[in-house]
């Protein structure tokens, strides 16, 4: 069966959401066990395309990594509050000028 990459996306996001693989080769597999055989360029193209990365517990989201706001790692009544009152400043801030 030759599978749409909407159907190949939509099963390797279910292979990654399970956490139930860690190489490329692992999805070519259970791919191919679904019946859509592919290429490892494919694969990786769809990997890309999807935006997922591998970490040592396999592949997940990029979306997962993203850093949590910097008002909340300050706390709530440095939000807002650019500098002053002891408040760390930091160089990759937009809008900071710290030359």
């Amino acid at each position: 069966m030759t599978a749409t990459k909407a159907e190949r996306h939509s099963a390797i996001l279910n292979l990654v959401n399970r956490g139930s693989v860690h190489t490329q080769q692992e999805i070519a597999e259970a791919l191919a066990k679904r019946g859509m055989r592919t290429t490892q360029a494919t694969i990786s193209r769809d990997i890309q395309e999807l935006g997922l990365v591998r970490s040592g517990a396999g592949y997940r989201s990029s979306a997962g990594l993203v850093r949590e706001p910097r008002q909340s790692r300050f706390g709530a009544h440095a939000a807002g509050n650019r500098g002053g009152s002891g408040q760390t400043r930091h160089a990759d801030d937009p809008g900071d000028d710290l030359a």
